[in-house]
């Protein structure tokens, strides 16, 4: 998705579209252990404006995914939405990108390639080793299974003992 600062009108330009998902999840698979997989396309709704040094995006980002659970290893579907406030600088000629804080971008050229940056929004939100809530009786917030009571099972503390591993492979 490429936006060229000179098409923006005064107003600023309304953005209602939907990035390819494979070229996410292609993005992401080129990180190395990843169990996250996006499932649709995410979709953008935002309003770009023109600043005196370029511009800004300012909208939200939604898609779902699919991640396993850190308690049950089930893959679990989530909902992702993203508030993203970016602005855009150019450069101009062989001007040295400088270093900037969180959210601020550059471009050459009088355009500015929006995909990469959305991409890295959203992936930049996710959680890599989610381990969702417990409730107070013990269930896990997401899928509902109780994990507290396999703890109770083990032991103090849901501690399993060497001792007791030794004694039920009937070793003395």
């Amino acid at each position: 998705m490429r936006v060229r600062i000179s098409d923006i009108p005064h107003d600023g330009l309304s953005v209602d579209a939907l990035l390819p998902v494979d070229h996410l999840n292609q993005r992401m698979g080129e990180g190395r252990n990843n169990d996250i997989v996006f499932l649709e396309d995410p979709k953008v709704e935002a309003l770009i404006t023109r600043t005196r040094t370029g511009a800004t995006f300012k909208g939200e980002l939604t898609t779902s995914y699919k991640q396993p659970c850190a308690r049950c290893t089930d893959e679990q579907e989530q909902q992702l939405s993203v508030t993203a406030n970016l602005v855009f600088h150019e450069l101009l000629g062989d001007e040295a990108e400088p270093d900037a804080d969180v959210g601020v971008y550059f471009y050459r050229d009088g355009a500015i390639e929006l995909e990469e940056i959305i991409q890295e929004q959203l992936i930049l939100e996710l959680e890599p080793f989610w381990y969702p809530k417990e409730c107070e009786n013990g269930d896990c917030e997401t899928c509902g299974k109780n994990f507290k009571q396999k703890d109770e099972e083990q032991g103090e503390g849901g501690k399993v003992l060497l001792k007791d591993l030794l004694q039920k492979a009937g070793v003395e």
